[in-house]
């Protein structure tokens, strides 16, 4: 029987290796990101730097950064985001331009509507199709029908994690 303590210990050390990996695949991801939020990650994730030493340097305040970065590092966990740096020239003409600006600029919903001209609401179905077609083709990749290499490492990298 495994005593409490050792427990504890297993349990702290697989999170702190699940905070690593995870940060390491997030610092992979953010090389798709414009410049600005890469060097946000880069600089959080990577070197250690705290929010509010970030916040300083940039003037801005720590709310806002923190809110930035939160909003950063769940697109970048978001499965659509590899796929749509990966699969955007597969999508149709019309919901292209909306899946680049979405995760490749890393552009909030408001400004994203404002740059394509749509209101939110018409954003979030674009979205929405973006989503659903983005599924598809990760379907398909998994399936063998759609050859992409760099999808298949990563789809590789989610089922060694289940």
């Amino acid at each position: 029987m495994v005593s409490v303590n050792a427990r504890e210990k297993l349990g702290r050390e697989f999170r702190r290796t699940y905070k690593r990996v995870n940060a390491q695949r997030l610092l992979e991801r953010a090389e798709y990101l414009p410049q600005v939020e890469r060097l946000l990650i880069e600089q959080t994730l990577g070197q250690g730097m705290t929010v509010e030493s970030l916040a300083v340097l940039q003037r801005v305040s720590a709310n806002s950064l923190t809110q930035k970065l939160r909003r950063l590092r769940e697109r970048l966990a978001d499965p659509c985001f590899i796929l749509a740096t990966q699969f955007a020239d597969r999508l149709p003409e019309g919901l292209r331009p909306v899946a680049r600006s979405f995760y490749g600029d890393a552009l909030t919903l408001q400004a994203c509507a404002v740059r394509h001209e749509l209101t939110l609401h018409q954003l979030r179905q674009a979205l929405y199709s973006v989503r659903c077609l983005l599924m598809l083709l990760k379907s398909e990749a998994r399936a063998g029908r759609l050859q992409v290499t760099e999808y298949k490492e990563e789809a590789e990298a989610e089922n060694d994690e289940s």
